[in-house]
């Protein structure tokens, strides 16, 4: 039995792009997408049938917590970030804590709080793959 995982994106760039559309063909589900440039936010979720809140709570209060959240944002803004996701999720009724994922292969786990994965990802290598 194969197990659909609800993931969502903070970012919209090629790396949360390429990841966001593969996750989807396999069959996932693709929640939400938040960028603070929300066209490019609403770009990406239009081509996988995901919703583009204009915040990080609004995503929570409409879509609920995912299982796992992909950060894929610059470096130097990963910790704020999670951190700002971690604040919205801690205000909603539901006691679960989703996965959150960082992409970058320089920055410490101790940005994330909460259960979390970090991995290098190449986005170069999805694109030719997908």
């Amino acid at each position: 039995m194969k197990t659909t995982m609800r993931i969502s994106f903070i970012g919209s760039g090629n790396l949360a792009t390429s990841l966001a559309v593969a996750l989807k063909k396999v069959g996932h589900s693709v929640e939400w997408v938040f960028s603070p440039t929300i066209e490019h936010a609403q770009e990406l979720a239009n081509r996988v049938g995901a919703k583009a809140p204009s915040s990080i709570a609004n995503a929570l209060a409409e879509c609920g917590v995912p299982d796992v959240v992909v950060i894929a944002v610059k470096d130097d803004v990963i910790g704020d970030v999670a951190k700002q996701y971690r604040e919205g999720e801690r205000q909603m009724d539901d006691a679960k804590m989703a996965v959150v994922i960082h992409a970058s292969g320089s920055t410490s786990l101790s940005v994330l709080d909460g259960p979390r994965v970090s991995c290098g990802l190449c986005s170069h290598s999805l694109k030719e793959n997908w």
